[in-house]
Parts: structure tokens; C-alpha cells; sequence
């Protein structure tokens, strides 16, 4: 149940008062919006636009791009994938492990706050080598939480 005003509040509350005494367990937490259609083609045609400045390609990049800026974060937000990743992944060639990305979910288990640190990074990245990536104004105002609704 999302919570996001007084009648809101006080409804949850008025469930809870409800339930019979027994075996329950309750998960609080901040609501984080999903992954945003415009974090996910902005993401896209960075891959795109790299990939042609390098000469490697859409897919050389996105693997680079999931493996060098995504699994950072995701092995430093969650344990589980660290786990996972640092038994199965890690041992492999950096060749193997590109080749791996294309088949590991990186960026689609990512919330919104990760997957704006994770354009960020590739940003970043990017103009170290010289590259300047587009910013489709609606595109990347929406991707990056510059419009009212996303994040801040």
C-alpha cells in the first residue's frame, strides 16, 4: 500500500487496528518509482552514440557500460548480487566477463536513484575519452529526474 497523504496514512493505520493478533510480518520503506522508459532509451542511445564514436558498437558498449558503472553499484546496494557476482563472475577473464553481460541482468534490477548514477557514470566515462553524448532535452530532463514527479 502506497502512503501518500493523511487519508492515506490513516487508512493503512485503520487496516493494521483490523488484522486479528497472529504471525505477520510488515515491510515499511521509501517508495522508489521503477526504472523509467527514459532512463532506458537515453541509456540506449548512449551505447549507440559511443559505440559509433569508438568503432566497437551498440552492444560492446552496453556490456562495458553494465560491467564497469552497474555492477559496482549493484554489488555495493546488494548483497545478494555480491555474492552471486563475486563467486561466478569474478574469477573470469575481463574478456568473458564482457561477453557475460549480455546475458546478466544489470540495469533492469536497478531502482531509479541507481539507474540516474549509473547514466551519470557512463557520462562521465565518456567525456574522459573525448566523447560528448547527446542530451535529447526532454529526453535526458525526464531520464535524469529534472521534471516534476521524478526524482530530485
Amino acid at each position: 500500500m502506497r502512503i501518500r497523504n493523511e487519508l492515506e496514512r490513516k487508512a493503512a493505520m485503520h487496516r493494521i487496528h483490523e488484522l486479528e493478533p497472529g504471525d505477520w510480518i510488515m515491510d515499511i520503506k521509501p517508495f522508489e518509482k521503477n526504472r523509467t522508459d527514459a532512463q532506458n532509451r537515453l541509456s540506449f542511445k548512449w551505447y549507440t552514440e559511443w559505440g559509433k564514436s569508438t568503432g566497437y558498437g551498440t552492444e560492446h558498449h552496453r556490456n562495458y557500460c553494465k560491467l564497469h558503472f552497474g555492477v559496482p553499484i549493484l554489488r555495493r546496494d546488494r548483497p545478494e548480487f555480491a555474492d552471486t557476482y563475486d563467486r561466478i563472475i569474478k574469477p573470469l577473464s575481463y574478456e568473458k566477463k564482457l561477453d557475460v553481460m549480455e546475458f546478466i541482468d544489470i540495469t533492469s534490477i536497478m531502482g531509479v536513484r541507481q539507474m540516474t548514477e549509473y547514466l551519470n557514470e557512463i557520462e562521465q566515462a565518456a567525456a574522459i575519452e573525448g566523447i560528448k553524448l547527446t542530451h535529447p532535452e526532454d529526453l535526458y530532463d525526464e531520464a535524469m529526474g529534472l521534471r516534476r514527479g521524478n526524482i530530485t
